[in-house]
């Protein structure tokens, strides 16, 4: 895109909107040079938080997590026996989150304690990080804590050779230290302790320095509860995943595995503790039963062989029939009132949902009907607990039926137990009277009949308690656990935390962060002008052109360069200057040129003698006066001590302008230095001898460039610009702050410059835009010549 330009010269001009523009944005080129100067730093920023996360991951404990699978599910195989109907254990093993709260409760973390042996942990000291010997410890230890307060203590052990060792431990504010004997009894009345080598021990290994903690049981459980994860891993298998971390990779597997097989064994033993318990209860009725029947059977023998008969008469033995079936009724009404309670046993059993099948054998079948709503109910709700929330309104209404329905039932079941036990007063009332019938049979015959009626009651009540224990004993048998372990705890390979990759990847993006936030703050920081487009952008002064840095020390910077280095991109950078020039000033009659900058170390003087140097080149007659009288520097620029005579001199008419002329290597070039520092240089441009100077000047050159002060600290200059045909004004490359702009502006519109012109100087290589570091291998001095000849042909013309 190309901009406009305005009637002086090849350079764009932006409008004040342009300008708000370019300062509510952000400009890009001035972000790259920033950029391209913070990359040290960006490197070294870089460097930092990689190496942090380096160090992070180097010097943080890792760790492991080892996680299992397995199934949760139950079922009965007894029918694989031959028997069905059979009694189950009717906990709700479907209800994963009831599993998972037994898991991690504190019931069954005591399990795990007791099985495993986490009572003492050993450690090593290392130079940073200390190392759990799990199971390779060089030494145990038995002990009797007596004071709990030694719980969770460490203790420190220096293995000093394979018989001895010094034990170190704090007593308050106090430091215990004692050398001992491994295999030797420690008797404190704090504790018992027996330290024994094991199989790890190595004489003479690099550490022999250790130390070992008994834990109290509050803390093995509060390790377990922190470490152990259980959460469900697919609902509609009804699978969970046991995790547990750890920093030893080992101790977290043997964890998980024991865990696993605990919880099978667990589940298990409760699944038949309620059977377990029937057939002990089983076991003593027979015990019992079969010792009546010893004393039965010892009767008859006696019975027998003194009375040498049993043949009793038939009223006897009708009425012993009578007696024997009220005596079955009132068994299977008790019996009746022994199921009744297994029933009302499990309907208050808040974890039971269903009803064992046996127990619907001798009821009437209006209740069995309620009875079976009720499994039909409880099966509807532990379908929507698989589904829904606990507290979802449907759980929530189909509980208050299952409620609805057991308050029906408690009222049928109590008023068929008032029933069964007025049908046991009616069979006893019947029995006594039938009792009282035989108070005339002859005792022995009576005695005889009614241990033969006991008999064998206890014979049918002795074969009922075998069948039903052997019943249970086949449901134990034949009832196994469908918990399924799908994946065992596998041994880690790589820690949980830390994550390396993520460690070096945060790493990476803090020093990204960290980079673009220094890049950022330096660029909102940076208030120097870095560039040729930047400069355009925030003034209006046309920019004549960019001279290259000059890398050859701060106290050669104000030399004449050019002769020295025609070829240089500064020689090339000059002459495109002088080329603009031809288009900035009215070669016929504009002769004048001034130098200035707003304050020192700007290189006005730099940009005087050289450019003054490169008009000479072409032939031009070319003088530079320094009228910068404070602090002179024209002079340096030849090698060359500042004169008692020059500007200063002339102006007060002590010397005259032709005494005052040096000469320099370049045959065109001359300059006049500025003399003795006076009092009053303002003065003295003031005076009329100064344009008497500038009268006498055009007649003998025809290029007069004058070096003066910075317009930023001393009038003088301002003074000299007034007088002159195009003032120029130098800016320094990543010296010159973007405010002294303000300075070149304030030119421009309270002075009336509205002909100055701006050349940036010291621009480096990375911060050109089309000015400055030329490559070119060779420079055609006939241009010179060529230039100056057309020059000349101009002043020439004029007179």
């Amino acid at each position: 895109m190309e901009h406009p330009r305005n009637n002086t010269g090849y350079v764009r001009r932006f409008s004040e909107e342009d300008q708000d523009d370019f300062l509510n944005g952000i400009d890009w080129d001035k972000f790259k040079l920033v950029l391209r100067k913070s990359l040290p730093w960006i490197l070294a920023i870089m460097l930092v938080t990689n190496a942090m996360a380096y160090i992070y991951i180097r010097y943080t404990k890792p760790i492991y997590e080892s996680s299992s699978e397995l199934k949760l599910d139950i079922k009965s195989e007894a029918s694989l026996f031959g028997f069905n109907n059979m009694p189950e254990n009717n906990t709700n093993f479907n209800n994963l989150s009831g599993e998972i709260e037994l898991i991690k409760s504190r019931l069954f973390f005591n399990k795990v304690i007791k099985v495993l042996d986490l009572d003492v942990n050993y450690y090593v000291y290392g130079n940073i990080l200390n190392d759990e010997r799990y199971r390779n410890s060089p030494f145990k230890i038995s002990y009797n804590i007596k004071n709990e307060a030694f719980f969770d203590k460490p203790f420190d052990i220096n293995i000093l050779s394979p018989q001895r060792f010094l034990m170190k431990y704090s007593m308050g504010e106090e430091e215990v230290a004692a050398e001992y004997a491994f295999n030797q009894t420690i008797s404190t009345p704090d504790f018992d302790f027996v330290f024994v080598l094991t199989d790890k021990f190595e004489a003479g290994s690099a550490s022999s320095n250790y130390y070992f903690t008994v834990n109290s049981e509050r803390t093995l459980i509060e390790y377990l509860e922190e470490n152990l994860n259980v959460q469900p891993k697919n609902l509609n298998a009804n699978t969970i995943q046991i995790a547990f971390k750890d920093y030893n990779r080992y101790k977290a597997r043997d964890l998980v595995n024991a865990i696993d097989t605990l919880y099978l064994e667990y589940t298990k033993e409760e699944k038949n503790k309620a059977n377990a318990q029937k057939i002990a209860f089983l076991d003593e009725q027979l015990a019992l039963t079969e010792g009546r029947l010893d004393q039965f059977e010892d009767y008859f023998e006696e019975f027998t062989i003194d009375n040498r008969t049993i043949d009793l008469q038939s009223d006897i033995n009708k009425t012993i029939e009578q007696m024997q079936k009220l005596d079955s009724q009132k068994y299977e009404l008790k019996t009746s009132l022994v199921d009744l309670d297994d029933i009302q046993q499990q309907i208050n059993d808040s974890d039971s949902l269903s009803l064992i099948p046996l127990a619907f054998r001798n009821i009437p079948a209006d209740i069995k009907a309620v009875l079976e709503e009720l499994n039909k109910l409880n099966g509807t709700y532990k379908i929507l607990l698989s589904s829904y929330n606990r507290n979802t309104y449907a759980v929530n209404r189909k509980k208050q039926e299952i409620a609805i329905m057991q308050s029906e039932i408690d009222e049928k079941l109590a008023a068929y137990r008032r029933q069964l036990a007025r049908d046991i007063r009616s069979i006893d009332q019947r029995r006594v009277q039938l009792e009282k019938n035989f108070i005339n049979l002859p005792s022995k015959s009576t005695e005889f009949s009614k241990s033969k009626r006991g008999y064998a009651l206890y014979e049918e009540f002795f074969l009922s308690l075998m069948q039903k224990k052997n019943e249970f004993e086949i449901a134990n048998a034949g009832t196994t656990t469908n918990f399924v372990i799908l994946s065992s705890a596998t041994l880690p390979a790589d820690p949980i935390f830390p994550k390396s990759l993520i460690i070096i990847g945060i790493g990476a993006v803090s020093g990204i962060i960290f980079s673009l936030f220094f890049v950022g703050t330096r660029y909102l920081l940076h208030n120097k002008i870095s560039s040729v487009t930047e400069l355009e952008k925030i003034t209006n002064a046309p920019v004549l052109g960019a001279v290259p840095y000059y890398n050859k020390g701060k106290n050669n910077y104000t030399r004449l360069v050019i002769s020295k280095n025609p070829k240089s991109a500064i020689s090339e950078s000059l002459r495109s200057i002088r080329t603009n020039l031809e288009f900035m000033i009215h070669i016929k009659t504009q002769k004048l040129l001034s130098v200035t900058s707003t304050i020192s170390g700007e290189g006005k003087t730099f940009v005087s003698v050289n450019l003054g140097a490169i008009i000479a080149a072409s032939k031009i007659r070319t003088i530079i006066v320094d009228v910068d009288m404070r602090r002179p520097k024209i002079h340096l620029a030849f090698n060359e001590e500042n004169s008692a005579k020059g500007v200063s001199t002339i102006l007060i008419k002590k010397h005259t302008m032709l005494e005052c002329i040096r000469k320099t290597s370049l045959e065109a070039l001359d300059y006049i230095p500025a003399g003795p520092t006076p009092p009053n240089p303002s003065e003295l441009i003031l005076s009329p001898e100064f344009d008497l100077l500038l009268e006498k000047l055009k007649e003998h050159y025809d290029m007069i460039i004058f070096d003066t002060p910075p317009v930023g600290l001393v009038t003088d200059g301002i003074l000299v610009m007034k007088k002159v045909d195009l003032p120029i004004y130098v800016v320094r490359a990543d010296y010159s702050k973007r405010m002294f702009i303000k300075t070149l502006n304030k030119l421009q519109h309270t002075h009336q410059f509205n002909n100055i012109a701006v050349i940036l100087n010291s621009l480096k290589n990375n911060n050109t835009y089309g000015y400055g570091g030329y490559g070119y291998g060779y420079y055609d001095y006939s241009q010179d010549e060529e230039q100056g000849d057309s020059w000349l042909s101009m002043f020439k013309g004029k007179k």
